[in-house]
């Protein structure tokens, strides 16, 4: 990850707030306000079982960062420090769709309900576009992107929708009729931060605090996207677009 210049960090701060705006603006839509907000019969037993499966995912992370492999292509960067992510993206999407199997939940229940998919899909969509106008980029999108880049685009995505069926489809609603939608937000924000440490602890020295920082605001805007939209899609798109615009740098 490269280190931020202070015109970097003010467009992330604008995309950021941008980003508030339109969900707050999209997110009174009747489409997304007539679907029912999620309800579980047990809070208490399905947020022990969230908070079990989100502290697996972050030793999982730890495990995966201490082999050596792992640790040379994130410190070499570039494409190949998205692949061990995705590893564990993958693994964390199945291990999401495996508990909903085994406890016969319906997908609704991880943030896959498809009555709210198309309204999240377009929000997310706005918001990419948004945080691409923002970022000061839509010049150099214009102008073309290279196959890595193209390809570091698809794996992001990939890593994102794995990682946030996880943390905001599947922990996050749990966690919030355990303990409010506050609390919940928060754990399934912090759960977040320590699952990508690992990471950033094997970045260059001068590029950790832009880690930290990085993964801290994302963290809290997916998270506040989710309960807006209550669909994984739009927080997804919007980590997997912001990301890339990092990359590009």
């Amino acid at each position: 990850m490269p280190v931020l210049t202070t015109a970097q960090w003010v467009g992330l701060v604008s995309e950021a707030l941008g980003v508030i705006a339109v969900i707050m603006l999209l997110g009174i839509s009747p489409r997304l306000r007539r679907v029912p907000p999620l309800q579980f019969q047990y809070p208490r037993r399905e947020g022990l079982v969230a908070l079990a499966l989100g502290g697996g995912m972050v030793l999982l992370a730890f495990l995966m960062a201490a082999q050596p492999a792992t640790a040379r292509e994130i410190q070499r960067g570039g494409i190949a420090s998205l692949y061990p992510a995705l590893s564990l993206a993958v693994l964390a999407g199945a291990l999401s769709g495996a508990a909903l199997i085994y406890r016969r939940q319906p997908p609704r229940s991880a943030g896959w309900g498809r009555a709210l998919f198309g309204p999240a899909l377009q929000i997310g969509i706005a918001v990419g576009l948004l945080s691409i106008f923002l970022r000061g980029m839509l010049t150099r999108l214009l102008g073309g992107v290279s196959p890595e880049q193209a390809q570091a685009l698809l794996l992001l995505l990939a890593i994102a929708v794995g990682e946030e069926t996880l943390f905001r489809g599947y922990l996050q609603p749990r966690f919030s009729a355990w303990l409010g939608s506050l609390p919940g937000w928060l754990l399934s924000a912090g759960l977040f931060v320590l699952y990508q440490s690992p990471r950033i602890f094997l970045l260059p020295a001068e590029s950790q605090w832009t880690g930290w920082g990085v993964t801290i605001l994302h963290s809290l805007l997916a998270g506040w996207t989710m309960m807006k939209v209550r669909h994984v899609a739009a927080p997804a798109l919007y980590r997997a677009i912001s990301g890339w615009l990092l990359f590009l740098l």
